[in-house]
């Protein structure tokens, strides 16, 4: 089978995915009969998303965050319904979403949260990344006035003076 058609099948899953929020295998066999493929043409796309994973994996041990989105996007793709892949594009997204303050990546990691929850109730990774995203909104780092840190800085400095000062005199 062709890379055409692979991707012609990961844009139509994801299409689907974004029509109904939900995809199932049913689903994923209805695409794949819609574009022509055979049931071995879908083993070897999901067999693309299981190639895709693994490079994904490789570059997270890279520290290469933007890549690591790229091909867990396409392992995604390729397969919606792989649980492990799904959460490792969450936990991706997190990341990257943290480091630029994208709200946009944070709402999707959530999503996929709940998706991989909903499939698989007991999955406690996508349970913890659903748990620090609500704790740790985009930018909360960046609510803290800086002028209050400032403040801060100078009232502990004044303090320590102020106790130096008393220490020599006391001691």
């Amino acid at each position: 089978m062709s890379s055409d058609r692979l991707h012609d099948f990961a844009k139509a899953v994801v299409a689907r995915q974004q029509e109904a929020d939900d995809v199932d295998e049913a689903t994923m066999k209805a695409v794949a009969r819609d574009l022509g493929m055979s049931d071995d043409d879908l083993l070897k796309a999901q067999a693309e998303g299981q190639e895709r994973k693994r490079l994904a994996q490789t570059l997270r041990q890279q520290g290469l965050i933007e890549e690591v989105v790229v091909e867990l996007e396409q392992a995604h793709a390729f397969n919606p319904l792989d649980i492990e892949a799904t959460v490792m594009l969450a936990n991706a997204l997190v990341k990257r979403g943290r480091k630029t303050d994208s709200e946009v990546d944070l709402e999707r990691a959530r999503a996929l949260c709940r998706a991989a929850l909903k499939a698989a109730p007991a999955n406690t990774e996508a349970a913890s990344i659903l748990n620090v995203i609500q704790n740790n909104p985009a930018g909360a780092h960046k609510s803290v006035p800086p002028g209050l840190i400032i403040g801060l800085a100078v009232a502990v400095g004044v303090v320590g003076v102020v106790v130096a000062a008393l220490a020599h005199l006391f001691g």
